[in-house]
Formats: C-alpha cells, structure tokens, sequence
C-alpha cells in the first residue's frame, strides 16, 4: 500500500505542473482524455476541457493491490476512493501552437508547451525557453475510449428498476417477482418511491460558472436507503431521464457525466471574464464555501449511502440554455407493459428560477428550507425568531455533526458593556432551528 501510495503522490503532483491542452479547443472539449503513466502501479490522469478551463482527476482503475492484510486492504480501498472523488481545476490558453497552463504551486504563474498532433493523440512538449523549472516532461495525451455514459439498466443492477436486466432470467416466478417491484414503484411531483428507495428532489437553481463558459442546473435531492445493500444516490439519480428543448430539437441532460461545477456556480472564485477575484478575502471565502459544498453535498452523492439511513445531497448538470424548461421523467427502461403503477412528468421552470439571488436566499425562503451552507443556516435562525441585523449579532460556533451552530448577542447590551449573550442556536441542513447550550445540546 505504501508503494502505490507513493507513486500516486510523485506521480499525481507531476501531472499538476504539467498537464495541457492541444490543437484547437474544438478539438480538445471533443473528448476526455488518458494520460497514460504505462506503469501499472502509478495511476493514470483523465482530463476534459472547456474553453478555458482544464478539470482532471486520478484513474485509480489500474492499480492493484499490494495489501498483505484486510487492514491494509481497507486502507487501499480507503485511498482509492479518494483519489476518485478528488477533481482538479486549471485554467489554460492556447495560442497557435503554444499551450499556456496555470502552474499549479502559484496560481499566477503559467508552464508552456508546445502543442503538436500525432494520429489522434494530443502531443504535450515542455518549453524550456519559457519555463523557469526543467522538471516537466513531455506528455502524450489519448482519447479516452471508455463509454461517458453508463448504461443505467446494466451499470446500477439492484438499484437500477429496469425490466430488462442485465441477465435475464426466464422463470415465471422471477418474471412475476420483477412485475410486482414494478407495479410498486411511482414518479409524481418530483418524488420516486420504490421498493428499494425513495428520492425527492427539493430544490434546484440555475448557475453560472464563467471560468467553464457554462449554464448549469443544480439539483438537491433525498435519498432515503430503505434496502438491505449500500446504494449510491447519484446511480439512483440515473433512474430520471432529463431532458431539454430548443426552439428545434430536444436533447438528453446526463447526470453520471460532464457534470456542471456546482461549487463554482455557487460560490465563483472566478468574475465574469473568468479571471480571478482580485479581492483576495473574497476569494479566500469563495474557495473555504466551495469546499464546504463539495464535502456536506457533492461527495455524498457518490458514496455508498448505508441501509437505513438517509442524505441529502446535491448535484450539477449542463444546461443546453437558460429560456426553455427541464422536464423529468423514468428512463424508458422502467415503463414497460404492466410496469410503473404511475409516473408523471416534473417540470423545472428555468427562466422563472433564481439565477439572480443568491444560494442563501433562495434555499431559506422555499418551501423545502434546505440549507446548503452557513450562510443560509445564519439566515434560518434571524427569520425564525425575527432578529434583525440592527439589534443582533448571529456569530458562528461550530458544527455539530452536519449540523451549523450559532452564539447570539443583543448588540445593545454590547454597547452598554455587557457581553449581550442571548442564546446558542443549532441549525440542520433541512433548515431546522433548535435552542442549544453551548455544546450544540438541544434543550
């Protein structure tokens, strides 16, 4: 474990100080591609490109294992998984044959490439004139031949509901068993129930992420495992097909790839021209809410949500553009003859969305109350009580678990030297405001 362990470090800062695009931008945003290390115990990276922006993350698919024991077995499969949760973001430019990569170390400084094409293969060569350090090497980029898309009735098995599973089985009592799960299962308003899980989708927001050149829908949903397996909301989220329209043609979303920057969209580190905020506290605030977001909802989204328990959690698509709806229905796969006891198409009214408040506002003042990071559980307790900015001071304390704590202080007994403490409040993230000590312990 400590040897791969290794090599994925060594390996993996490389790939940061040197990694790029090539050609044109058409032809990089064509595919996602492998840099492949050709050892098999050093992962390979997967990058994707926008117009200006270079996302990549570790391929931890080709490393064995190592482990002599379970513990170190856990601890490898520990790693992998977050490894494969982690996605790095740098900007570049691409002028002629000259690719311009922001360093990773130094966010104002840039590496240089020279930038060639060999059959299909994106070729990535350093150049010394330009760069102060000798340490990059020449990297070849190759398109990336798995399928972006999974094929849900196949890819989720138990927790997919198709009625055309991967493998067949002919029996009448396996055919009778998968029409009565079937006949079990409905979509309305926004809710799948199903024998296995319910999901409920409690909110969405259009964003802008400006550095990626992209309108994005972020959606909220809740999940609840009601099975005896561990389950992944975002492959349950597979099961909804959605879907959006031009004034000519109607395209499919996809949820399991090229997912939206919803942490960016947010909480932009980048202005509209995609430059960075010059106002480095804002920006500093901008990174710390980023990481917030991306730990309380977007990692969840892909871990294993254990039985009996439940999540919220959130996650980010591309939207075709901002003036037409999404609607949402099953997937084709779950409406055969005599299956789903009902389903009804969701609508997400795009141009009526909030794209001009902020996250805060908009989370506290739906009907669901959901609360997506301190901010709005600030703002959940001044409008349950009825505080005002003028005569409190709401002051974090804390977490608790997933949940925010606050200390409040009347600012007029402050001003007559007092310490003003009026209370210690505890916020969950579906907006619930309880009184607590100052441990966090509800009264």
């Amino acid at each position: 474990m400590k040897k791969w362990l290794g090599f994925i470090m060594v390996g993996f800062m490389f790939l940061l100080a040197g990694c790029g695009s090539a050609v044109s931008v058409d032809d990089l945003k064509a595919n996602d591609w492998l840099v492949d290390t050709k050892d098999d115990e050093t992962p390979n990276m997967i990058v994707s490109f926008s117009d200006h922006v270079m996302s990549f993350k570790v391929d931890m698919s080709n490393i064995g294992s190592s482990a002599e024991d379970e513990w170190e077995a856990f601890g490898e499969e520990l790693a992998k998984q977050i490894f494969d949760q982690m996605n790095f973001k740098l900007e570049y430019e691409l002028n002629k044959d000259e690719l311009k990569v922001q360093d990773v170390d130094d966010n104002k400084e840039y590496v240089y490439y020279k930038v060639t094409k060999e059959d299909k293969n994106i070729i990535l060569t350093p150049d010394k004139e330009k760069n102060s350090d000798d340490d990059q090497e020449k990297l070849v980029l190759e398109p990336y031949d798995a399928p972006k898309e999974k094929d849900s009735s196949t890819a989720q098995s138990s927790t997919a509901l198709s009625s055309e599973p991967e493998n067949k089985q002919t029996s009448a009592s396996t055919s009778t068993e998968e029409l009565e799960y079937s006949q079990q299962t409905t979509f309305s308003n926004g809710k799948l129930v199903t024998p296995q899980f319910t999901l409920t989708i409690d909110k969405t927001q259009i964003a802008r992420d400006s550095a990626a050149d992209e309108d994005g829908l972020i959606i909220w949903y809740t999940v609840e495992n009601k099975s005896n397996d561990n389950l992944v909301p975002n492959e349950l989220l597979g099961n909804l097909s959605f879907k959006q329209r031009d004034d000519t043609s109607e395209y499919d979303i996809p949820t399991d790839y090229n997912n939206f920057d919803s942490a960016e969209g947010l909480f932009p580190m980048y202005d509209e021209d995609g430059a960075d905020i010059e106002d480095i506290d804002k920006y500093n605030e901008a990174v710390s809410k980023q990481n917030e977001f991306n730990d309380t909802f977007e990692k969840k989204a892909y871990a294993d949500l254990l039985p009996g328990t439940t999540v919220q959690v959130a996650t980010g698509v591309i939207l075709h553009n901002t003036e037409y709806p999404v609607t949402v229905n099953l997937q084709d796969f779950l409406l055969g003859d005599g299956g789903v006891n009902s389903s009804e198409e969701y609508t997400i009214d795009v141009i009526n969305s909030n794209t001009e408040e902020s996250i805060s506002e908009s989370s506290v003042s739906n009907g669901n109350n959901v609360v997506t990071n301190e901010n709005d559980a600030m703002i959940a307790v001044m409008n349950k009580y009825g505080f005002t900015d003028d005569t409190v001071l709401i002051s974090p304390w804390g977490m608790v678990e997933n949940d925010y704590l606050f200390k409040g202080r009347d600012k007029k007994m402050m001003e007559d030297g007092g310490t003003g403490t009026i209370g210690f409040f505890r916020v969950t993230p579906q907006g619930e405001v309880f009184e607590t000590d100052p441990e966090g312990n509800k009264y």
